[in-house]
């Protein structure tokens, strides 16, 4: 009897050694966590409204977004302030027409123009008011708003359809990412939905028109890979 409580107490105190020495591990990974050391994964970022913006960035251009999302804010009910009492023409220009891939049976068809769902952003530079537009053509437009002059195109490889979203990165060190463009197309030309990779939805550099990073559209139980919609920005301090 002696001997078999002896045997499983050995037993016992080299199974618990183990646990003992695998919590003792778990509490030094804890502990070396600290405020000055935190976590990368599922980091908790809060914003600093007391954020200075970095003496190197070009503040000559003081900026202002008027239209930054789909009908105008988080709520979608913008349509503006006041009606205009008429209409005069001041410049006109041609948006373009693109290939777009409907389906393997269907095949290739050619739109042209804009989206009913593709409104401009308006931003005004100084005294000067810009247009966002998506087109048909596949790209995406900076129009100088008073005299209708393309600023820059970027080039997606598929028709524009719907409104970009203007995104305020009010703490970046570089003016030319101050302000970013989130703006999706249809999935691309010659591509379909179970294509491996659709990287329809991409960030621009207002101010370069740049591509500053792309985001591959996952295949889902939806029946589209196209990126239309209009993104929300939250958590995010105004500038």
């Amino acid at each position: 009897m002696y001997k078999w409580i002896k045997i499983h107490s050995k037993r016992f105190l080299k199974q618990n050694l183990k646990i003992f020495l695998f919590l003792l591990i778990i509490a030094f990974i804890t502990l070396g966590i600290s405020e000055d050391n935190p976590p990368i994964n599922n980091e908790i970022i809060k914003q600093d409204q007391s954020y200075n913006l970095a003496d190197n960035i070009d503040d000559s251009i003081n900026y202002e977004v008027i239209i930054g999302t789909f009908l105008g804010n988080k709520k979608r009910n913008y349509y503006g302030e006041n009606a205009p009492s008429n209409l005069n023409l001041i410049w006109k220009i041609y948006l373009g027409k693109g290939k777009t891939t409907i389906s393997r049976k269907i095949g290739d068809k050619e739109w042209e123009g804009a989206g009913w769902t593709g409104q401009p952003l308006l931003i005004k530079e100084n005294d000067n008011f810009y247009l966002i537009q998506g087109a048909f053509d596949h790209h995406l437009k900076k129009i100088n708003a008073n005299t209708g002059e393309i600023i820059w195109q970027y080039k997606f490889d598929d028709v524009v359809k719907g409104t970009g979203t203007i995104w305020n990165n009010y703490k970046s060190v570089e003016r030319n990412n101050r302000l970013i463009i989130l703006q999706g197309s249809r999935l691309g030309v010659g591509k379909y939905i179970d294509s491996k990779h659709i990287s329809s939805y991409r960030a621009i550099s207002y101010f370069t028109g740049k591509e500053l990073w792309r985001l591959d559209v996952k295949w889902t139980d939806s029946y589209s890979r196209d990126a239309d919609g209009s993104a929300l920005i939250i958590n995010v301090l105004p500038s």
